[in-house]
């Protein structure tokens, strides 16, 4: 009966150990239990830090790229502006070429003008030099035949021919005149020309 007793000891006290063993083993799971939750919800945390972070960094990149779809239209504006405006310096450039062709070809033409102009002008005092040389000769010649005609009416004052002369000499004399006038009329007619086309005086 003692032995038995004490076998059932034996018996229980294993057990016991056992089963303190198995409860040493759920206490220790039950730890890594909550040590595993409290992993889990410092885990959980960080990732709700990591997805604010990341919600923060998408709004931030949103707002950058409607930054920059901002700033190509705005770029794409002003370079359509700036290509518009170097279009139209250009046709101002090319307007301004031909203006300025135009005008050194009516400078030119007008040039050439005035140089033939001043020949002419030059022709003109030339034959007006002439001219008023020759009415001088003629002047000078009929000076002379006025001085020759008063001698020769002192001389035949006092003859029968006096009546001849005096005809023959008046005509000579009115001759004269008549050329006279005629070439006074050409100086005339050269000076009105040189006064109408250049406004200068002989």
């Amino acid at each position: 009966m003692l032995q038995m007793i004490a076998h059932k000891d034996v018996v229980i006290n294993e057990k016991s150990s056992s089963i303190k063993e198995y409860l040493d083993k759920i206490d220790a799971l039950i730890d890594a239990a909550s040590s595993k939750d409290s992993l889990v919800g410092e885990l959980e945390a960080s990732l709700s830090r990591e997805k604010a972070l990341v919600e923060r960094v998408n709004d931030e990149l949103t707002l950058k790229d409607n930054n920059l779809i901002e700033l190509k239209k705005v770029h794409g504006e002003r370079e359509a502006d700036i290509s518009s405006k170097v279009r139209k310096l250009k046709e101002e450039y090319k307007d301004t070429s031909r203006l300025l062709k135009r005008k050194d070809d009516k400078f030119r033409k007008l040039e050439s003008k005035l140089e033939a102009l001043h020949n002419k002008l030059c022709s003109c005092k030339e034959m007006a030099a002439a001219n008023e040389e020759r009415l001088s000769d003629e002047l000078s010649t009929i000076h002379k035949i006025v001085e020759v005609s008063e001698e020769v009416i002192e001389c035949l004052l006092k003859g029968d021919e006096l009546l001849a002369v005096s005809a023959k000499l008046t005509r000579s004399h009115a001759n004269a005149v008549t050329c006279l006038t005629k070439q006074l009329k050409k100086v005339e007619s050269t000076n009105n020309e040189l006064v109408k086309q250049f406004g200068i005086v002989l």
